[in-house]
């Protein structure tokens, strides 16, 4: 669509006001959702543009063999109400489905071999004291070095220590090596002597503060027993998988919102009116009273470059990870381990080419059908970037031989497909607040444009949707303030 197109959006009642989203994403999606309900009944429009064939970023949904497999997230955490709320709205809640109640475990691998990690061992620390005493996982002095935890003082400041300075300092360098670094890389892809602290675990430096004390602290605030690694029974999906999710959103609304393949290559705004011009990638233009990028950082830094270079240099400081997931189906009469957990993670001194494994028809049986066993592998990340130099053929190949040794597999793979998502997970480094701080003061300056997305505040679907809904809120505050006034509250402008 070029400018000049632009008069035949405009209604007789005087100009449509029009917010452009860049990216489908769950981010963008939401953001677009939540602006269709803040702007219903008004003279104003919602466009999406997404590069992609197909909505939906990473989430992805397919049905193979009668197995539903998931290319991106298979599910999201239930604490943070920003999925459960959307799902709600979307007249989705009934189709919501918890983890299978049995085997809430997470397996280790430790010399070639799996391991249930400690009941009660929460991402990097015990809440138990006997599982971690009688677990084979754990030498004795990393078991002792464990308990030393209790007497290790408190940091005097209020300094962001990196995930490994953390851990190592507190609990030993070998719960970093076995539990701490394989279950952070499962979840942010992240090389645990970058990562922040503040940024992702902030409760276990509030335990440290608080408590004296990591294990003092979740003591006193015990996991459910059988509930070790993540806290599953707080994870759900929905039974047609989360690809349904995005269809929800996009039935949901207005007809030709969402522009599929259609790049946005530049943002500009025009100091004058206020107003931006959107750049399409067949260099068309589309006008709009206000945008929200819901791209990557990396991506959101090229768009803003010709409205805030500064703005632009400290979204691109953020660096991002590659990743691959390999869904494979397997007879379940040729697999001779129980597979009891939901599955399990990997350290990096194991030397496998995968990060993590998921047994998705354990979390979620309902997903296989009677017979079949349904496999998800995640491979990638900051530690293993390099094994994504590979093609995909090598890539299944070696993940299947080295799978199969820890199953005990007898029999090939039904099915095997590998999905790359290249350059999708944002790192939070050591001083990543910080420099979200000094994002956000930037773009509060400049009214009308809003950033949204995993790079931010959290890299799950309930962050990414209360990121999108946050946008939302501040483009329609910016409409409602620049409408003319009619002598009734800002709410309440006809013009919008």
């Amino acid at each position: 669509m070029s400018v000049s197109a632009d008069s035949e959006l405009f209604g007789a009642s005087g100009r449509r006001k029009r917010v452009v989203v860049v990216g489908a994403g769950i981010t963008g999606l939401s953001a677009a959702f939540k602006l269709s309900e803040l702007l219903s009944g008004k003279n104003a429009e919602i466009k999406v543009f997404e590069a992609n064939a197909s909505a939906g970023g990473t989430i992805k949904t397919r049905s193979i063999e009668g197995c539903l497999l998931e290319d991106g997230p298979d599910s999201f955490i239930t604490a943070k109400s920003g999925a459960i709320d959307l799902c709600e709205r979307l007249g989705l809640i009934d189709e919501l489905f918890n983890t299978n109640p049995q085997s809430r475990r997470t397996l280790v691998v430790s010399g070639g071999r799996l391991h249930p990690l400690p009941e009660g061992f929460m991402l990097m620390a015990p809440s138990r004291v006997w599982p971690v005493v009688s677990s084979p996982l754990f030498s004795l002095t990393g078991k002792l070095r464990m308990t030393m935890e209790l007497l290790v003082p408190p940091l005097s400041d209020d300094r962001d220590e990196s995930l490994a300075e953390f851990v190592t300092r507190r609990l030993g360098a070998e719960v970093l090596e076995k539990v701490a670094q394989p279950m952070i890389c499962g979840i942010y892809g992240a090389d645990p002597r970058q990562l922040s602290l503040k940024a992702t675990m902030p409760r276990f430096q509030e335990m440290e503060r608080k408590y004296g004390s990591v294990i003092r602290g979740l003591l006193c605030m015990p996991a459910p027993a059988g509930d070790s690694g993540a806290r599953y029974s707080m994870f759900a999906t929905l039974k047609d998988g989360l690809g349904s999710l995005i269809r929800s959103i996009e039935a949901r609304l207005p007809p030709g919102s969402i522009v599929l393949s259609r790049a946005v290559k530049d943002v500009f705004r025009d100091l004058e009116s206020g107003s931006f011009r959107v750049v399409l990638d067949n260099d068309d233009s589309v006008r709009a009273d206000a945008v929200i990028v819901a791209t990557p950082a990396e991506n959101a830094s090229k768009l803003v470059f010709s409205i805030d270079r500064r703005l632009s240099g400290w979204l691109s400081s953020i660096r991002f990870a590659s990743s691959a997931v390999l869904n494979l189906i397997y007879r379940q009469h040729d697999i001779s381990n129980r597979m009891d957990g939901f599955g399990f993670v990997v350290p990096d001194s194991e030397n496998l080419c995968f990060n993590a494994c998921t047994f998705t028809s354990v979390k979620f049986p309902h997903r296989a059908s009677p017979g079949l066993v349904s496999v998800r592998l995640f491979l990638g990340g900051m530690l293993h970037k390099h094994i994504l130099d590979c093609d995909d053929q090598f890539l299944i190949s070696r993940a299947v031989s080295e799978l199969g040794k820890l199953i005990r597999a007898t029999g090939e793979p039904l099915y095997r497909e590998l999905v790359r998502h290249p350059r999708r997970m944002p790192q939070y480094d050591v001083g990543h607040l910080g420099l979200l701080e000094r994002v956000e003061r930037r773009v509060a300056a400049l009214p009308g444009l809003e950033i949204a997305g995993s790079s931010y505040h959290g890299v799950g679907i309930p962050d990414c949707v209360a990121s999108g809904e946050k946008a939302a809120a501040g483009v329609y505050g910016y409409l409602c303030d620049m409408a003319p006034s009619s002598g009734g509250s800002r709410l309440e402008y006809a013009s919008l």
